[in-house]
């Protein structure tokens, strides 16, 4: 059996083929509206580690990866709002730090 693209689609007698495309369509394009295909090197060391993660957490490698760098890219934020908010005030004291880690302590926010 061949879907409208001309894929192979393997045929389960419980499972019909518009149930298929439903699956496809919810799991995959409704959380990305669009994707891009890169290749990227990592060490070998690393790249075991986040699909170890991924596998332990039952998801994806992109999926990981695209987190990771979601984090990546909003700490990176975050710190340059910090060091403009230090250019015009002044460097944060101790004190002003402690309280800053008990508001994000209640918030929730992981330490990584």
């Amino acid at each position: 059996m061949q879907d409208a693209a001309g894929w192979g689609v393997p045929r389960r007698p419980d499972v019909r083929s518009d149930e298929l495309a439903l699956v496809v369509l919810w799991s995959y394009h409704d959380f990305m509206s669009s994707v891009v295909k890169r290749s990227v090197s990592l060490p070998s060391e690393l790249f075991e580690r986040l699909e170890n993660e991924a596998a332990e957490e039952g998801r994806t490698l992109s999926a990981t990866l695209a987190d990771a760098a979601d984090l990546w890219l909003s700490t990176r934020k975050g710190l340059k709002a910090v060091r403009a908010w230090e250019r015009a005030n002044g460097v944060l004291t101790e004190a002003e730090l402690a309280e800053a880690d008990t508001v994000l302590d209640r918030a929730g926010v992981r330490r990584h």
